[in-house]
């Protein structure tokens, strides 16, 4: 972010506190005040301010968050949380996001150490509370995620009904789609705790509800695979007849998962957990985005051909997607779009082209991708950024040192890269160059990449169906889908 702006920084907070819901978590004063290069004292202020209009409130030892202060429900003073206590939640949110999976070490006590300012001691009584409670398992002198009980196989086997349209739809999840990673880790990871997918096509889904109901033997989950707005409507209805029938048996419900494929994401209502395959790519965009801002890149440049999709979407969509996101976090950073004729393209020339871009950033103003009205930006503005060539080496030009070039595809990103190496211009010493495919075919040119961490999503989904803990969630009640940047030799 731009340095020494107390006053960008001031707008962007008031922006946050107004589009974030209540409770939701602000950076800290540190971060906020290296990101924009301003002295920590002068956001500790504007956060005091913000407090003073109930506009925000803090938690010693939590952070700071949208909204006022929560009123207690008694006059009795809320006990104060001790740092065992705060590093023990630390550590139950990486399990809850999977950033600490079954079988992951917990971080040395002297990390956490220097990270809270705290004793040795105070980590290992933290890390003691959570063995207590079955959270983690000591062996030796390291404590790890799980319990010595998952060491072996349970020879029981609990039932998740798995519900799909086609076999088309079981070809796409787990071979060919977006999320065959994620869902074979879904497998093996239910698999390991004792249960077994069984699969059900969704024609057959009203009357298994109704068999569940009569015969009082309910699955332990359910999982609504490839969901869409047209086949909410189809199972919504049973859906729903079977929770009333649960809730008038007084019996427990299964844990229910819905994946939206495509289309807007529809609430059901608890306790449906959605896993939204949109939010998977706006996880993508804004770790991106971050990461774009906290190394202070000046110009971003995005690469795609006109049939390319990035994360499952079109890339021109997930493109501008990214560019709201930075936008957002540093607005001075320059961004545009070079767009060439793919293999498949059917138009005659690249005027056709430029037609058809004009069409589809007209309808992202109207969608849903583009978030809340005011944060979007005109279509005029965003075309006046879009290049349309008749390759990607034309728009190739000799980088300042601050410049990132995206590429959609590896194969791109790694001819980038020899162009500069042609051309004797460093990587990344005055280009930084990343692919969104994460394609192992080109790890040896080095690419960094950033993919959406279908690995991660797939454990979330299995934990959320077998309900061992709390999996962490959107403000909208969805599943908070992960991403991943993997640095290698292309940036700095």
């Amino acid at each position: 972010m731009s340095p020494s702006h107390p006053e960008a920084m001031r707008q962007w907070l008031h922006e946050q506190v107004a589009r974030q819901s209540p409770g939701s978590r602000l950076p800290t004063a540190k971060e906020l005040a290296r990101a924009f290069g301003i002295a920590e004292i002068t956001v500790k202020k504007h956060f005091a301010t913000l407090r003073r209009a109930k506009r925000i409130h803090t938690i010693r030892g939590r952070g700071t968050f949208c909204g006022p202060a929560p009123r207690l429900s008694n006059q009795t003073p809320a006990k104060p949380e001790s740092s065992s206590d705060t590093i023990a939640r630390h550590v139950e949110d990486l399990i809850r996001t999977g950033t600490l999976k079954r079988g992951d070490a917990l971080p040395a006590p002297k990390s956490l150490c220097y990270q809270f300012r705290v004793t040795t001691a105070t980590v290992t009584a933290a890390y003691r509370g959570l063995a207590k409670r079955g959270r983690v398992v000591k062996v030796g002198r390291t404590y790890w995620v799980g319990s010595f009980a998952e060491t072996v196989f349970p020879a029981f086997k609990k039932e998740i009904a798995f519900v799909y349209g086609s076999p088309q739809d079981l070809k796409s999840v787990f071979r060919s789609g977006f999320m065959p990673a994620a869902f074979r880790r879904l497998q093996d990871e239910l698999a390991f705790h004792g249960f077994v997918l069984r699969y059900y096509p969704l024609n057959t889904f009203g009357a298994l509800c109704r068999n569940w109901t009569r015969s009082t033997a309910h699955p332990y989950g359910i999982l609504l695979a490839g969901a869409t707005e047209e086949r909410a409507r189809l199972f919504a209805p049973p859906l729903k007849r079977y929770g009333a029938a649960l809730r008038s048996a007084a019996a427990q419900a299964p844990r229910i998962v819905v994946h939206w494929n495509r289309g807007n994401f529809v609430s059901l209502g608890e306790p449906v957990v959605p896993f939204v395959e949109g939010h998977v790519s706006t996880s993508a965009a804004r770790l991106l985005a971050r990461f774009i801002t906290a190394h202070k890149f000046a110009h971003v440049s995005f690469f795609a051909s006109a049939d390319d999709q990035v994360w499952h979407a079109s890339w021109q969509w997930t493109f501008v997607k990214i560019r709201e996101e930075i936008k957002r976090l540093e607005r001075s950073v320059a961004t545009r779009f070079i767009v060439w004729p793919g293999p498949q393209d059917e138009r005659e020339n690249l005027d056709a082209l430029r037609a058809h871009l004009r069409r589809t950033i007209g309808e992202y103003e109207t969608s849903s991708w583009a978030g809340k009205s005011g944060e979007r930006a005109p279509t005029s503005q965003l075309l006046e950024e879009f290049v349309v060539a008749p390759h990607a080496r034309e728009y190739f030009t000799k980088p300042s040192g601050g410049d990132l070039w995206v590429f959609a595809r590896d194969h791109d990103a790694a001819q980038a890269v020899q162009w500069c190496r042609d051309n004797r211009f460093g990587v990344p010493s005055r280009c930084s160059i990343i692919g969104l495919e994460d394609d192992p075919s080109y790890y040896p040119h080095g690419i960094t990449s950033c993919t959406p961490d279908q690995e991660t999503n797939g454990y979330l989904i299995a934990h959320a169906l077998i309900g061992d803990f709390s999996v962490a969630r959107t403000t909208k009640g969805m599943i908070a889908t992960r991403a991943k940047l993997v640095e290698r030799l292309t940036t700095k």
